[in-house]
């Protein structure tokens, strides 16, 4: 089921992901203290602006609920993204390019 809010920048699924394969990198403390964003197109097309717009939109940098993020999404999205890499070296391998 597609997600109801854009998850773009430090979300749920990126923030999953460094849960697992960096996790003395994420601040858990402030992490589950955050709040969800809840933006959807428009919001994210005002975000796209720039910098300023990114800043005064999302001024703590995240875009979507950190404090949602878990281990297991972060180890099934890691596995999904490794096997569509290899799934598409296969590929261009059996293309012979």
């Amino acid at each position: 089921m597609p997600p109801k809010f854009i998850d773009v920048h430090a979300g749920q699924w990126e923030t999953s992901m460094m849960l697992c394969s960096c996790p003395d990198l994420v601040h858990d403390e402030v992490r589950r203290g955050l709040l969800s964003t809840d933006f959807g197109p428009e919001d994210l097309e005002e975000w796209r602006k720039g910098f300023e717009h990114a800043r005064a939109k999302t001024p703590q940098g995240y875009l979507d609920d950190p404090a949602a993020a878990n281990l297991e999404e972060g180890r099934r999205s890691l596995r999904l993204s490794a096997e569509r890499a290899a799934d598409a070296i296969e590929a261009r391998v059996k293309q012979g390019v």
